[in-house]
């Protein structure tokens, strides 16, 4: 699971309840207002930490970090509101094992809310970097060698009760 992977996944169903909504994921987009709705995924940063411990297969290598700033432009401030709850509903249920809500602000910049008001929010995203997929092998039969077994002497060997 990576960024696109999340925002498709969170989007699909937002864009399917919003009439006229279009959203991208892009470092270039910010520009590109066209007319709201709109939802921008707007790359930010990112970082490494060490790996979440489970028993995966691959391995889990690095946690990848990454910060993205979601922007939510909508015509009116009620509108935006009504946006971003079902962006936040769609990142609890695609991502809320991997994702952190973090600080947001509305943007008052003229030019960039002349057809509409603008909210925006940082995003952490804690994806796995993993190792390439272990080979695996299947175990068809198994043979016990009980040949040096003694009952009673204190360790359990196949066939002991």
């Amino acid at each position: 699971m990576g960024l696109a992977d999340v925002a498709a996944d969170v989007m699909g169903p937002v864009a399917t309840a919003v009439t006229g909504l279009t959203w991208e994921i892009s470092t270039r987009a910010v520009p590109q207002h066209a007319s709201p709705p709109r939802v921008l995924w707007i790359p930010q940063a990112a970082s490494y930490g060490p790996p979440r411990k489970d028993a995966s297969n691959p391995r889990r290598l690095y946690t990848w970090r990454q910060t993205v700033r979601v922007m939510v432009w909508a015509e009116t401030i009620a509108a935006v509101e009504e946006l971003h709850v079902r962006v936040v509903r769609g990142l609890y249920r695609q991502a809320h094992a991997v994702m952190r809500l973090g600080a947001g602000q509305w943007v008052d910049v003229e030019g960039a809310t002349t057809l509409g008001e603008l909210y925006s929010f940082l995003v952490d995203f804690d994806f796995a970097l993993t190792d390439a997929t272990a080979s695996t092998a299947t175990i068809e039969t198994a043979t016990a060698d009980t040949s040096s077994s003694a009952a009673g002497d204190g360790f359990m060997d196949f066939g002991e009760q």
